[in-house]
């Protein structure tokens, strides 16, 4: 266990009230004191000290305001008379007990035009700085150090050495694994085919509480999945606060990728709000056209509430996303049913697409009598039942 200096700040304020008889006939009057406030650390108490003073310099009687405390402190304080310009800031070191602050903070001259009804108000702000001692907890892998390992987590031809009692406390599988009549409890090492040592490692090494790297987010990303696979936790509440907080437009596929494999609802939502707001710039990018249809189509009925697929489509095809088109077509062509031909031909002569055409003229064909006898057929457009009806009966 170790100890170190941080440094704290703690920020108050306070407002008094000057009358103009204040003023009045007092070249050096008496040292008026503000009731002490207290600062939630070791008995620190500061106040101010104001006084009417004359200087002998320019020969003018001036306001005197100065800071208090009673212990050594560094503060950074402003005085400003409210409703004016007049308003100075400094910082001081304070190595004692004492005052510091302006002799000649602001002069009669410049006040007086200031009272209202005899009375001006003055605030003064003040932020402190103060050293505090903050013990540093030993890490996990320093109270194990006295420790032999007993497990080894195999990885091809790597391994990465744990304790055995440790990982069964941070992971029901890894327990389940150990603690039974099993291949891993008897031979002492679990085979992990999922992941490459680097992952496996770096995830070992957090849960350890050892120094790590930066690392990029597709790294962070792979840690998380290892520990999902293992329900460790604790790891990943914290890792997810991670992503979360890094959230880009070069990381967003990266990262909802991951929320939707491993069904991360909050992390979900939070990708949702911010490809709404960021579709034109994400759409572009390489790593979107490579992410799966089906997923693209999850966020996008999220994001802007749509409802069906065709819905979908309709979006896809106003924002260019093709590769997400292509897909939806695929499956409702493989999937087309008579409550939604109508919708599909609607869409397919709307929007031009070539294959879901051919799709709809062989349903039409091979369900004649049954689509004609739909009262949604007819509520299609003229001319779109009319293309229909040509194309099917050349494709005959």
């Amino acid at each position: 266990m170790s100890m170190s200096m941080h440094v704290s700040t703690f920020k108050d304020s306070t407002t008094f009230t000057l009358r103009e008889s204040f003023l009045t006939g007092m070249k050096d009057g008496p040292h008026i004191l503000t009731p002490k406030r207290s600062i939630s650390i070791d008995g620190l108490q500061w106040w101010i000290d104001y006084q009417s003073s004359f200087c002998l310099d320019s020969g003018k009687e001036y306001l005197s305001m100065y800071l208090c405390v009673n212990q050594a402190v560094k503060a950074t304080y402003t005085f400003a008379v409210d409703g004016s310009s007049i308003s100075r800031k400094l910082t001081h070191e304070f190595t004692k007990p004492d005052d510091w602050g302006y002799p000649c903070f602001a002069s009669h001259e410049q006040l007086r035009p200031i009272f209202r009804n005899g009375k001006l108000t003055i605030t003064c702000k003040v932020e402190f700085e103060v050293m505090e001692p903050v013990i540093s907890v030993p890490r996990v892998c320093q109270l194990f150090e006295h420790v032999p390992t007993d497990v080894e987590l195999v990885i091809g031809s790597d391994r990465v050495p744990v304790h055995k009692n440790f990982i069964t406390m941070i992971s029901p599988v890894f327990q389940a694994m150990i603690t039974h009549n099993t291949t891993e409890s008897e031979s002492g090492e679990i085979e992990i085919t999922e992941f490459d040592f680097a992952t496996v490692k770096a995830a070992i090494d957090i849960c350890y509480g050892r120094e790590s790297p930066k690392m990029p987010i597709e790294a962070v990303i792979g840690i998380l999945c290892f520990c999902d696979r293992y329900v460790i936790t604790a790891v990943i509440n914290e890792l997810e606060k991670l992503i979360l907080f890094k959230l880009s437009v070069e990381n967003f596929c990266t990262i909802v990728e991951y929320a939707y494999d491993c069904n991360k609802e909050s992390l979900l939502t939070a990708c949702h709000n911010y490809f709404k707001t960021n579709q034109k710039k994400i759409k572009v990018t390489k790593q979107f056209a490579k992410l799966p249809p089906r997923l693209v189509r999850a966020v996008l009925k999220a994001a802007f509430g749509l409802k069906t697929d065709y819905d979908v489509l309709r979006h896809a095809h106003k924002n260019g996303m093709e590769f997400v088109m292509t897909y939806l077509e695929q499956f409702l062509i493989n999937s087309m049913t008579m409550d939604h031909f109508c919708t599909a031909v609607n869409f397919a002569w709307g929007y031009s697409r070539q294959d879901l055409k051919k799709a709809c003229v062989k349903y039409f064909n091979d369900n004649r009598d049954e689509v004609l006898s739909l009262n949604t057929f007819y509520m299609l457009h003229s001319q779109t039942i009319g293309n229909l009806m040509k194309t099917s009966y050349f494709a005959k």
